[in-house]
């Protein structure tokens, strides 16, 4: 659990309404997040995000919830969570 909380308390998190939005593409896939570190929460839908993957400077709040995503992935599955919990879709 100290390790979620670690991830979780990266103040970037909470300092946005929704990441990003991605104008150019429309694949159909739709996401809600929900972070909270016990005192601060965030929650929004984000579509696309997949298209942000690697583009950093255009997308840095995409890319801070994708890479949020991923660390919890990389804790989360080992003890059982299903993979599939992560994707973001492609």
């Amino acid at each position: 659990m100290q390790e979620i909380l670690k991830v979780l308390s990266d103040d970037r998190l909470y300092s946005f309404k929704r990441p990003e939005y991605v104008l150019d593409v429309m694949d159909g896939y739709m996401h809600k997040f929900y972070f909270t570190n016990g005192e601060a929460q965030a929650e929004f839908y984000c579509d696309n995000i997949f298209y942000c993957i690697d583009k950093q400077s255009a997308y840095p709040n995409a890319n801070l919830v994708i890479d949020t995503l991923l660390k919890l992935k990389s804790i989360l599955v080992p003890l059982g969570v299903d993979e599939k919990c992560f994707s973001l879709g492609s």
